[in-house]
């Protein structure tokens, strides 16, 4: 404020007529209609008009137009649920969904009884992948009118999202029975089959194999030549032991595709299970046939290579039973190409080559009939028979019977070392590995040379934690066979148990060196690599590995973690589904992937896939985590929650779930609940980060501001550089009014995060906050260059060209961001100041309502209102208005000056100082509140403290001519007139066309003795404000100090011909001619 002058002054401020030429350009460059350049010609200004073109417009295809004039519809009637409706389907159709979402809320809000517009509504918000917002659209529409079909198959959408397949079952169902299309009928029949199809496969992970074919029956039924409904068919039917008829499904499915690999997969698991059926009735070559064929189908198939091997077997054992030793050692070979270390075949090659020799000797001793049948039948007696029975219940499980077999076999042979090594390796399976060590000890007691029996006391020393014993064992084993590439592995696995990778290295280089086909050896060389950080290296081995076979799934997850190491997820996320492909029951691959579709932030198909993993493990605490924290991403709070709470159930001081449901509660409002949290997890971890964060975040809206800062200030103390709690700080210390201190914060992140929107921001604020508006500028400027839909960004940019009087271009920036969000209240709020500033107080009063109805909270809108009411003297009303608007921002310097100056207006003199003071309280430099008290404590007659305030005012702004003009008076009063004289000249170099200024300072020269100077300055007054009767007089009274009589009396009558009864000048008058006449 300015003090009033010591004489009356004019009150017209000489910046009015180049404002008004400035909005007289604004209107001729923003015409009410400049939405569209074709104007409506039925009526210029009907809404309805507008949205007649615009519906033209839509069905013409042409959805820009149709924006434009449902936009202009819009500015005439706000309150048109039509035309926003009109807008809302333009934008869907040009793909922009946010903007559809924002148009159709904002329809809803004038019509919220229309079913239509919450359609949609909801399928704007589905292909936003916003599905929790879809499906309450969808539900307030069915809500409405429960006969939409398109509305219950979007609600069918939304439940398949979630996961919740029975629901979406129920959900198409309805939309088939009420659509009445055949194309909407077969859409939801489509639907139906995905759901029953998904639950289906539910089925399966949950073992639920009845289920399962129920519902492969039940899609078969609404679509006999669907191959998912005969894979899953044959799937549960494989599980249930119905081999044949699952054969039959796979068939059915490889005779429309028969290049599907998931049906030659199911396909070769029955043919496996099939082939066991027929083992088991001793049909040999049949079994053979079945599991030749699954092996040709899945040539990976571990399964069939086991029926295939077993199959051989037998077919040895049969061979052997009928003296045809040559025949059986063949399919036992057959059997150990297959399957190497197979006890069973290499029993029967060892007792095939034994019954041969004994063969060979006899009839080299004339015995012409070979083997007898004594030899063969040799029964109780033959310890050989007793080994062989022993490894073909080894074989089949039955490993006590394998023992007693073992027992009576070391009975009649005495030291067969081969006899104790498989009793010992039979009581290890029996779980006594201290017996099994025993007969291995015994065994190599017998025979020192058995690489088996060290290998063997090697693994089982293994398992029981002994690794240095059982290195020493396999180093034993590798004397006796240098060339075997597994003992090297196994080697490798011990001491990689020891920590020594080096050498663990070292051996699975030696395994691979050599046998290059030992897969188990390049494969964990790979994961030991893998642990090692490796990344590059553990990557060229899984290759190796998936070389030889594509789908080996610990290859394929083995490279999807070295991936996701190196942080390339979407790479990661492709070997992680292809494990799961391979085998949907991976669980490590399953949580790969959800992993990695987590960090790519596709957080519902995480979310997905984190179920997926739960129901092979229901109690993963990983699971629910990560679950949770996809939900929450999901803004899926309720749910989220409910997995944070599963984990606390199992582990009451789990630090991540209590986190995670810390921030669920605080982003559902749940504000005190959250707090108690975060302060559990701090009881439990001081240094926990993330709660530290959640707590300033919420002690932050909670206005508990020191509380908050001593968060974030943990936080920054534990690590200097954490972004979060830098934006934090530099928020807090923007909300308590010290933008200075604020500003390092967020120049820290910036140089941290170059491209940190918020950081950028927050700078922007700051220095807007510091009145340094061309710097701000340049910060929202280089925001939007990042992120060009920032509406922030937008208002701040208006903001700041507002202050440095560029209205056309705050009004662009303004209106930039209405078209991002046309709820935008900061943007409405900066266009109804942009109004204000105009002296458009009508229109800045319809913009401020505006801005409320979105946001009641709006601080600014409701200080841009009291403002309004100010400038038109409503004092009392702008007291109103600036009480809420500091309600809801308590430390708003623009709202307590403004109140400071409604209260001048009113008289309350003390009112508006305590106003003042409570700026500068935290604004010590504050130059308009240090002037403005100047200015009543001089009003006042307190002129000391009016000169020492004005004196710091000058400090904190030397170039306000204002304040320069204020304590030039408060000088003159005081009679410091050479103090007065230096003031008024800075007054008046700043803004030399301030008429009062000048003849201020001629006053003061006149009391310093320089009427001379003095009457410069008057007549420079007079030049500006020419009928300006005090300065015409002053001028008078120097020209009589000055001798200039003549020019004093035409000085006076020009006062009198434009003030008759000015008591002074007609004394002055009177004087000057009686003196002229004397003369």
């Amino acid at each position: 404020m300015r003090l009033p002058s010591l004489m009356p002054r004019c009150t017209l401020h000489p910046g009015v007529l180049q404002l008004l030429a400035l909005l007289f350009c604004v209107l001729l460059l923003f015409p009410t209609a400049m939405a569209t350049s074709e104007s409506c010609t039925e009526d210029k200004g009907s809404a309805a008009c507008w949205l007649k073109k615009g519906d033209d417009a839509l069905f013409k295809g042409s959805l820009q137009e149709a924006v434009d004039c449902f936009e202009s519809a819009t500015r005439i009637d706000g309150e048109n649920a039509s035309a926003w409706r009109g807008k809302g389907q333009a934008y869907l159709l040009m793909g922009r969904y946010k903007m559809a979402e924002l148009c159709f809320n904002l329809a809803l809000k004038w019509e919220p009884q229309i079913p239509g517009i919450w359609l949609e509504d909801a399928k704007a918000s589905e292909l936003a992948g916003d599905w929790r917002r879809a499906e309450k659209s969808y539900d307030k529409a069915l809500s409405l009118d429960k006969s939409l079909a398109e509305a219950w198959m979007g609600r069918g959408n939304a439940s398949m999202e979630k996961g919740d397949y029975g629901d979406a079952i129920n959900r198409y169902a309805n939309a088939s029975r009420l659509s009445e299309s055949t194309k909407a009928k077969a859409q939801a029949t489509a639907g139906m089959i995905k759901a029953l199809l998904s639950l289906g496969q539910a089925g399966l992970y949950d073992h639920k194999f009845e289920s399962s074919l129920s519902i492969s029956n039940s899609v078969l039924a609404l679509d006999p030549a669907n191959i998912q409904a005969q894979k899953l068919k044959g799937t549960a039917l494989t599980h249930l032991g119905r081999s044949e008829e699952a054969h039959s499904c796979f068939n059915l499915a490889l005779a429309a595709n028969p290049t599907d690999q998931e049906a030659k997969e199911g396909k070769a698991l029955a043919l496996v299970g099939q082939g066991h059926e027929i083992l088991k009735k001793g049909d040999i070559t049949r079994a053979r046939e079945l599991f030749e064929e699954a092996s040709r189908l899945n040539p990976r198939s571990e399964e069939a290579v086991a029926g295939l091997v077993d199959a051989l077997t037998q077919e040895g054992n049969s061979l052997l039973n009928r003296s045809l030793f040559s025949e059986a050692i063949e399919s036992y070979e057959t059997a150990l190409v297959l399957l190497p270390n197979n006890l069973p075949a290499e029993a029967g090659k060892k007792r095939a080559s034994a019954l041969m020799n004994v063969g060979r000797n006899r009839s080299e001793s004339g015995n012409a009939s070979g083997i007898t049948k004594k030899d063969m039948s040799a029964g109780e007696h033959d310890f050989n028979y007793y080994l062989l029975q022993g490894l073909s219940l080894s074989r089949n499980g039955s490993y006590s019977r394998a023992l007693e077999s073992f027992n009576k076999s070391l009975e009649l042979g005495g030291k067969s070392a081969e006899a104790w090594l498989y009793k010992g390796v039979a009581l290890w399976r029996l779980g006594r590995s201290r017996d099994a060590v025993v007969c291995l000890n015994k065994a190599l007691e017998i025979n020192q040379s058995s690489s088996e029996a060290w290998a063997w006391k090697g693994r089982i020393q293994e398992t029981a934690g002994r690794y240095k014993m059982a290195e020493l064992c396999f180093y034993s084993a590798l004397r006796l066979d240098g060339g075997n590439s597994t003992l090297y592995a196994s080697l490798a696995g011990v001491q990689q148990s020891q920590g020594d990778s080096d050498g663990a290295l070292h051996s699975y280089d030696m395994a691979e060196k050599l046998d290059g086909n030992n897969t188990p050896a390049t494969l964990n060389k790979g994961l030991l690599l893998l642990q090692q950080k490796s990344y590059e290296d553990a990557m060229n081995c899984f290759n190796r590995v998936l070389q030889k076979d594509p789908e080996n799934i610990a290859a394929l997850s083995g490279n999807g973690d070295a991936l996701y190491a190196l942080q390339r997820y979407d790479q990661a996320l492709s070997y992680y589904e292809a494990a799961v492909r391979r085998n949907p029951s991976d669980n490590k691959s399953i949580m790969g992937k959800a992993q990695s579709l987590y960090a790519l932030q596709d957080y519902g198909a995480s979310a997905q896939a984190f179920w997926q993993a739960l129901q092979i493990e229901p109690k993963s605490q990983q699971s629910l985590l990560g679950r949770g924290d996809a939900l929450l991403k999901m803004q899926n709070y309720a749910s989220a929650i409910d997995s944070f709470e599963k984990v606390i159930a199992l582990d009451p001081k789990n630090i991540r779930a209590l986190e995670g449901e810390g921030d669920a509660l605080q982003m559902q409002g749940q504000k005190d609940k959250a707090l108690q949290y975060y302060e559990r997890v701090l009881s439990l971890n001081p240094n926990s980060i993330r709660a530290l964060m959640g707590k300033g975040d919420v002690l932050s809206d909670q206005k508990n501001l020191s509380g908050a800062m001593e968060a974030y200030e943990r936080v920054i103390s534990l690590n200097a550089s954490n972004i979060q709690a830098l934006l934090g700080k530099g928020d807090l210390l923007l909300r308590k009014n010290a933008p200075e201190k604020a500003l390092p914060y967020f120049k820290k992140v910036l140089a941290i995060d170059p491209g940190r929107i918020g950081a950028l921001l927050g700078e922007a604020n700051a220095y807007f906050a510091q009145a340094d508006y061309r710097s701000a500028l340049q910060s929202y400027e280089a925001a939007l260059a990042l992120q060009k839909n920032n509406t922030d960004a937008w208002t701040g940019k208006g903001d700041a060209l507002l202050r440095l009087q560029d209205l056309k271009g705050a009004m662009q920036c303004y209106e930039s961001a209405q078209h991002i969000d046309p709820r935008n209240p900061n943007a409405l709020s900066g266009a109804g100041d942009l109004q204000r500033e105009k002296g458009n107080y009508s229109g800045a009063l319809q913009l401020y309502n505006r801005s409320i109805n979105n946001d009641p909270g709006n601080a600014r809108s409701y200080r841009g209102m009291a403002d309004v009411r100010s400038s038109l003297g409503e004092y009392s009303q702008s007291l109103q208005l600036y009480d809420k608007s500091l309600n809801l921002k308590p430390e708003d310097k623009d709202a307590l000056m403004g109140k400071g100056l409604a209260l001048v207006g009113l008289g309350n003199s003390s009112g508006a100082l305590q106003c003042f003071e409570r700026i500068l309280e935290g604004d010590p430099t504050n130059y308009a509140a240090l002037s403005n008290r100047g200015s009543l404590l001089a009003l006042s007659g307190r002129l000391g403290e009016a000169r020492e305030s004005l004196e710091e005012a000058c400090k904190a702004n030397t170039v306000s001519e204002e304040v320069w003009y204020n304590l030039a008076m408060v000088y003159y009063i005081l009679g410091s007139y050479g103090q007065s004289v230096d003031a008024y000249r800075n007054a008046t170099s700043l803004a030399p066309e301030d008429a009062q200024a000048w003849l201020g300072l001629g006053m003061a020269q006149n009391q310093t003795g320089k009427p001379e100077e003095a009457l410069q300055s008057f007549r420079k007054a007079i030049q500006l404000q020419p009928e300006n009767t005090i300065a015409l007089y002053c001028a008078g009274l120097a020209l009589v100090a000055t001798n200039q009589t003549k020019e004093a009396q035409s000085a006076f009558d020009r006062v009198l011909q434009l003030d008759p009864q000015n008591s002074y000048a007609i004394y002055s008058s009177n004087l000057t001619r009686t003196s002229l006449k004397g003369v």
